[in-house]
């Protein structure tokens, strides 16, 4: 006898969105552990000397 087993098509669906919203979480992750490193070599931080600096420059062109 011949036993014909199916796949449940129901099933298929939510499989297919769950690796899709998997796939969007990585690249999301990917994307931002990007973003923070150009941001982090593109804008070193700040020293006290310049931030001092800044204001100076800032309050005198308020004045």
């Amino acid at each position: 006898m011949i036993r014909l087993h199916t796949f449940p098509l129901f099933s298929i669906r939510p499989l297919y969105l769950t690796i899709r919203a998997f796939h969007k979480a990585i690249n999301d992750v990917i994307l931002s552990r990007r973003a923070i490193h150009a941001m982090n070599n593109l804008f070193p931080l700040a020293t006290e000397q310049d931030l001092l600096q800044e204001s100076k420059f800032t309050v005198q062109n308020v004045v």
